[in-house]
């Protein structure tokens, strides 16, 4: 069974670029879930209970959620889901610290009679929610998933990286750009007019390059980003 690790290095494979969706998901940005791909930086807490649910949403069969009991497993979807947060969960089984519900909630510890009546009993109570968000989830992945997918075939693949300059021909810069990196993209040039210090927006920048294949000036950067954007109300 694959590892969260696993999971994750395979779906920024299959993604290509486009990563706003699971940053979304998760409630981090685009550019956080690029420090997650090699394992060595990946999301703690709520964070990383809402990754491992999404990656399941999208198919894959992850092993740290297989290892808990179906009673662990229900309560830690209601964080996964959006339902509850751990600090309502800690409140509600009574821990002292959100320590425990990491304990019980991503590593499957067990739990003493009484907490675990408890646990059992929220896991009941919301069973109804979980099924119906799992279902609207699963819905909104796939459909989302299907209109990326259909972005990146409606555009030709970068082949190799060169310069767009303000004065180009905004249909030149239309066929350098994959439609599999559309979103990753805008958010990432929304990101720049965020940044205090060049220092911040040199590496942001560095990121779209490689994230677009393109070389852009600021103004062709607020060009691309309003065809990305026209793109994206169109599809």
């Amino acid at each position: 069974m694959p590892s969260t690790v696993a999971c994750l290095s395979d779906f920024a494979a299959e993604r290509k670029g486009d990563y706003s969706l699971l940053a979304s998901f998760c409630g981090v940005e685009s550019l956080t879930v690029l420090n997650w791909f090699d394992g060595r930086q990946l999301p703690k807490g709520g964070t990383l209970i809402k990754l491992r649910f999404f990656l399941e949403l999208t198919g894959y069969k992850v092993d740290e959620l297989l290892m808990l009991s179906q009673v662990a497993y229900k309560v830690s979807a209601t964080v996964g889901y959006g339902l509850l947060t751990t600090e309502e969960i800690k409140e509600l089984l009574e821990f002292q610290e959100t320590k425990g519900v990491y304990d019980v909630l991503l590593h499957g510890k067990n739990v003493q009679p009484a907490r675990r009546y408890k646990l059992e009993r929220l896991s009941n109570e919301w069973s109804v929610e979980i099924a119906t968000a799992k279902a609207r989830l699963s819905d909104y992945i796939e459909s989302t998933s299907e209109k990326v997918t259909a972005l990146r075939l409606a555009h030709k693949p970068q082949t190799e990286q060169r310069s767009i300059k303000a004065n180009e021909p905004i249909e030149d810069v239309e066929a350098n750009i994959s439609g599999g990196v559309i979103v990753a993209a805008a958010h990432t040039i929304e990101a720049l007019d965020t940044l205090a210090s060049d220092i911040e927006r040199d590496e942001h920048s560095r990121i779209l390059r490689k994230t677009v294949g393109l070389s852009l000036d600021r103004e062709a950067l607020v060009r691309v980003q309003q065809w990305i954007q026209n793109v994206l109300d169109e599809s």
